[in-house]
Order: C-alpha cells, then sequence, then structure tokens
C-alpha cells in the first residue's frame, strides 16, 4: 500500500480528493506538518491563488530532504514562469485548473503502478536470494543451508511474515494440514533444527513469541 498526501492550503478540495481516493492500493490522507512527508510516496500541493506560492515553494524546499517521496503541483490558477520554477524545485508536473484533474489522477495512477511493480520485484528478487524451493535451501552469505520440506515450508512462511508474529494455529494449517492444530511440538522441533543450521549466522533469529507463536528477525544484507 503505498501512502499519498495532500496539502490543501487551507482550502476544500472535496473533488481532488473524491478522484484521488479512487485509486487502487494508495492511502489518501492530509497533510499538514512536514514531518508527515517521510511517511508519503507521493504529495500533490494544491494552490488556489497565486499568493500561495511562498507556501508551495516552502514545502517544495522541505520535500527535497526526502529523495523517493514524487511531488505533484495541482494549481486553479495560471502559472507562466512560476511552473518552471516549481520544477526546478522538484516538483514532477504541474497540473493547471480544475479541468485537467482526471489528468493528474492518470499520472499518479501511472506512477504508483510503476512503483508497485519495482516493490514487488524487489521483494520476489529478496526471497529467491534467501530460500531456493527447487533447491529445498536458504542461503546465508553465500552458503547454502539444506532443508527438509517442513524446515522449508516453516521457514518461507515466516520469511513471507518476517518481523510480525505467525501464530501457532497458521503454521499447522499451512504446514502439517492433517495434525491436529495443538500439537506445538511439531512446530518447536522444526523450528529446534532449523536454529541449529543457521547458528552460524548472528543476524537471522527466529524468536519464539510466548503463547502466540514465532517470529523471524532478520537483516538483509545477511542474504547477500
Amino acid at each position: 500500500m503505498l501512502n499519498l498526501g495532500i496539502i490543501q492550503q487551507e482550502i476544500k478540495a472535496d473533488a481532488m480528493l473524491d478522484s484521488l481516493l479512487e485509486l487502487e492500493n494508495c492511502c489518501v490522507s492530509t497533510v499538514d506538518k512536514k514531518e508527515q512527508l517521510q511517511q508519503l510516496d507521493g504529495l500533490v500541493i494544491v494552490m488556489k491563488a497565486k499568493d500561495q506560492i511562498a507556501s508551495v515553494i516552502d514545502w517544495l524546499i522541505a520535500s527535497q530532504t526526502t529523495p523517493t517521496l514524487f511531488v505533484w503541483i495541482f494549481s486553479e490558477v495560471e502559472l507562466e514562469h512560476e511552473q518552471m520554477m516549481m520544477m526546478s524545485l522538484g516538483a514532477n508536473d504541474v497540473v493547471i485548473s480544475t479541468a485537467n484533474l482526471p489528468q493528474l489522477s492518470i499520472i499518479i495512477k501511472n506512477t504508483f503502478s510503476r512503483l508497485n511493480g519495482r516493490i514487488s520485484e524487489k521483494i520476489n528478487h529478496s526471497s529467491e536470494k534467501f530460500l531456493n524451493e527447487k533447491n529445498r535451501a536458504a542461503y546465508i552469505n553465500g552458503d547454502e543451508i539444506s532443508l527438509t520440506k517442513k524446515e522449508f515450508e516453516l521457514l518461507n512462511i515466516l520469511y513471507e511474515n518476517k518481523n510480525t508474529t505467525v501464530h501457532y494455529e497458521e503454521l499447522m494449517d499451512k504446514v502439517w494440514k492433517n495434525h491436529s492444530k495443538s500439537n506445538t511440538f511439531l512446530i518447536a522441533n522444526t523450528v529446534f533444527h532449523i536454529r541449529n543450521k543457521m547458528k552460524k549466522s548472528k543476524n537471522i533469529d527466529i524468536k519464539t513469541i510466548r503463547s502466540k507463536g514465532y517470529m523471524l528477525k532478520i537483516k538483509e544484507n545477511e542474504m547477500e
């Protein structure tokens, strides 16, 4: 889910909000503090009048501290040399007049679609570097660690949910489908063997979350 912020310059932009809220895989929120910029993937600055240019410039300068942030200006007034100035300060595009609101929505949609594709590709590539289903093995610092079928399945589930607790019930459902869900010994025994095989790595840890399940903590550079 990508995060899109809107700076409304103290005006209501209901038409814009309605349009942007239709974007898929996108969470839209209003922005009034510069500290929020680091949490965003994209930012729309709405300008109602030319006397708001100074405020727009201030936000553009602030956005430069977040290099990965896409910034679009939506102006309801005609601009001349100001448009080029805004783009030189980091605006990715400047859309003028309410008639072009659908154009802005398409620009944002296309940009976020590409971002989602890159994120998905990065996640898949990262997973492939760590776990190889064909070889049923994990790769850590260039070393291949062979795993049993159950060890691989369990570790793969933990990796897909790394830094998040995976409950005993979910592990039993996905790895031991025909066993009692209360039989946590099977899980504990498998985790024991995985830990033993990966004990040389200080940056990979399967944490026991008491009475709940397990959590995989991993540093990404450990997989390279």
